[in-house]
């Protein structure tokens, strides 16, 4: 079992339940599945595929859900980054992970311009407020085979005593 799942057997039961609110918008877990669905989309396009790792650089926000449960569908690997690391702590965490793809949005673009020249794991940034999801075809993808004993997120810690140390969390220790 894991996280992605899970929603998605809960959206079976309860799909035009509230899934989350925020500020004035509510969304079902329908409506969160298709979403969510549209970046997975995104991820393949970019030839994301199990065990890659894509950093999220979003704040508390409807796309860090959407793109979170995308990565998992896939069996990538969330990397969670803090938009107030410098750029500094940012490439440090991306060059360590192996980070692939970086997910943000447009406010980070200079520091991420930077970041991707000195990162030669990143392939592609993608600036998701500039990507039009609306228009997007939401084709159902169907999800691999995801132990729950496998990798979904490192969790970096703020190196407040030196660099940041990746903790690895299974797709169990995340609904357990």
């Amino acid at each position: 079992m894991n996280l992605y799942k899970m929603i998605q057997e809960v959206a079976l039961r309860k799909g035009n339940h509230i899934a989350y609110v925020y500020e004035d918008n509510q969304k079902t877990y329908n409506e969160l599945l298709i979403l969510s669905e549209q970046f997975t989309q995104l991820l393949i396009e970019n030839k994301i595929k199990k065990g890659d790792r894509v950093a999220i650089l979003l704040g508390n926000s409807p796309k860090f859900l959407h793109t979170y449960l995308a990565i998992l569908k896939l069996g990538a690997i969330v990397i969670p980054l803090n938009p107030a690391f410098t750029e500094s702590e940012i490439s440090y965490i991306v060059n360590d992970s192996s980070t692939k793809l970086i997910l943000s949005t447009s406010v980070q673009k200079e520091k991420l311009l930077n970041v991707q020249k000195k990162c030669p794991s990143v392939i592609n940034t993608i600036l998701v407020d500039e990507v039009d999801q609306i228009n997007r075809s939401v084709v159902t993808i169907k999800q691999g085979d995801i132990l729950s004993d496998e990798t979904a997120v490192i969790l970096y810690t703020s190196g407040t005593t030196g660099n940041p140390k990746g903790a690895i969390l299974s797709h169990s220790n995340l609904i357990e």
